[in-house]
């Protein structure tokens, strides 16, 4: 039987790569929202303000993630604005989530 889930979300890694993508940084855990083909639809991600709405709208959680001072870091408003500011978190953060989404887009 199927359950159809009101609202789906998942877990999955996002790697870090350097600016260059030559080499990884590390890597955490984020929680995503599965959001609907429609939801989806209503995103430009060729533009970085189209990016980050996506990424503002499927962002749950994340874990692993460490401020400057080594303190673990939430997501909060602010920690997401810092996130979403870096390049090449930003990109990493994308490709983890329609990695995913394209995953499950394919085993159905």
């Amino acid at each position: 039987m199927f359950r159809l889930d009101a609202n789906p979300s998942f877990w999955t890694t996002v790697a870090v790569r350097s600016p260059d993508g030559e080499t990884e940084l590390g890597s955490f855990r984020a929680e995503f929202r599965a959001l609907t083909i429609s939801e989806l639809e209503g995103f430009d991600i060729t533009t970085g303000a189209g990016a980050r709405a996506l990424l503002e709208a499927a962002l749950a959680a994340i874990d692993e993630v460490e401020d400057d001072d080594g303190s673990p870091l939430a997501l909060t408003p602010q920690s997401f604005a810092r996130l979403a500011d870096i390049n090449h978190v930003r990109q990493a953060l994308l490709t983890a989530f329609l990695g995913a989404i394209g995953g499950a887009r394919r085993g159905n």
